[in-house]
């Protein structure tokens, strides 16, 4: 932080302006931001900064600035939630089918052989569809893969149970391993990108326990 500091202090007078704020953010963040964008990061990074300082006329000395910065890096996003909501979801989709996968064995007459292969399928897609995944990820956006991924596990479930026959339900679980493999890269990905590294591990804990929990519920 010490070296962010010096940095950001063009004038070199050991205390930050609006302005320097705004030239900091811009080095960091410019060619993802717009304008207004940066304006607005500036107005709630200042503010924040400055909440409850002596020296609001001044600007942000070092001292506030690294206690502030450190404090607000230490801070889970509250999108963490809604990302762990969606490991829920998808953990009960997957366990839930695990129950009742032996009678659609014992009702569509499916060799044992046969059963391997469908519960192959789900594991050999979602092997070989996370490169791709990381790959559209970047190229399309997280939030983006992450729906589409979603909508393909719903598919691939409901498509689970009207399968009348083993090519039904191998195809349907191939289906699904794609979907996990897309959602799980997009997911994680995402979850980074709105982590630090003073705050990763807390990020990535909860969506994983949903999912983990999701599964258990569901079987």
């Amino acid at each position: 932080m010490h070296e962010a500091f010096d940095r950001a202090d063009v004038n070199h007078d050991d205390l930050l302006d609006k302005a320097e704020i705004r030239s900091l953010i811009t080095g960091i963040q410019g060619q993802k931001l717009s304008e207004a964008q940066i304006d607005e990061f500036t107005d709630a990074l200042w503010d924040y900064e400055m909440k409850g300082a002596d020296n609001e006329e001044k600007g942000i000395t070092e001292p506030q600035f690294k206690e502030r910065t450190r404090g607000l890096a230490e801070t889970l996003d509250p999108r963490v939630k809604s990302i762990g909501a969606m490991f829920l979801a998808a953990g009960v989709s997957i366990g839930i089918i695990m129950p009742v996968m032996p009678q659609f064995v014992e009702q569509l007459s499916i060799s044992s052989s046969e059963y391997g292969l469908i519960v192959g399928a789900f594991a050999a897609t979602k092997m070989v569809g996370n490169i791709p995944a990381a790959k559209l990820v970047d190229r399309y956006g997280r939030k983006n893969i992450l729906t589409g991924s979603m909508i393909v596990i719903g598919a691939s479930m409901a498509g689970i149970g009207v399968a009348t026959q083993f090519q039904d339900l191998a195809m349907c679980r191939a289906c699904t391993g794609i979907g996990v493999a897309g959602f799980m890269t997009a997911a994680t990905m995402y979850l980074s990108d709105i982590s630090t590294p003073l705050n990763r591990a807390r990020t990535l804990a909860p969506p994983s326990v949903a999912f983990s929990a999701g599964a258990s519920v569901g079987t």
